[in-house]
């Protein structure tokens, strides 16, 4: 993955620089996803700031390789994707994120533009439920 984010900075003329790689190694290895301020404490001794995580994880947003979902306390997560469009699958007792492809939403998009006369430029979608973990953990 590292490589094909490299790839993708080069092809907008921006270096992939260790701090860019460190930050995304740091939500690659959390599922349930951070917040910026999370990262920042996590990257502190890194010696990378909370500007820098902040400046970075919005240049990975755009380019879609995190996607934010709301946590339960309300703020907002980042979590890591595989770049192109994937929509989050998140599980409301731990927190655990999964990253679904579903194209059909295209199909619904341009839909709601014919029926509300609206040019629809985007969606974002989360889904929220239960993991297979949790509901083994349930009682019956």
């Amino acid at each position: 993955m590292a490589q094909e984010l490299r790839r993708v900075f080069h092809s907008i003329g921006k270096r992939f620089t260790n701090q860019r790689q460190r930050i995304w190694e740091v939500f690659k290895e959390k599922s349930s996803g951070l917040t910026v301020a999370q990262a920042a404490d996590l990257l502190r001794a890194d010696g990378i700031g909370h500007t820098t995580v902040y400046r970075v994880v919005k240049e990975f947003v755009e380019l879609g390789f995190l996607k934010w979902v709301h946590g339960a306390d309300g703020e907002h997560q980042y979590v890591a994707c595989a770049g192109g469009h994937c929509h989050p699958l998140v599980c409301r007792d731990c927190g655990r994120v999964q990253l679904v492809d579903c194209q059909g939403l295209n199909t619904l998009q341009k839909l709601v533009s014919v029926e509300t006369g609206f040019r629809v430029d985007g969606h974002h979608l989360e889904i929220f439920g239960v993991c297979p973990e949790c509901l083994r953990r349930s009682p019956g």
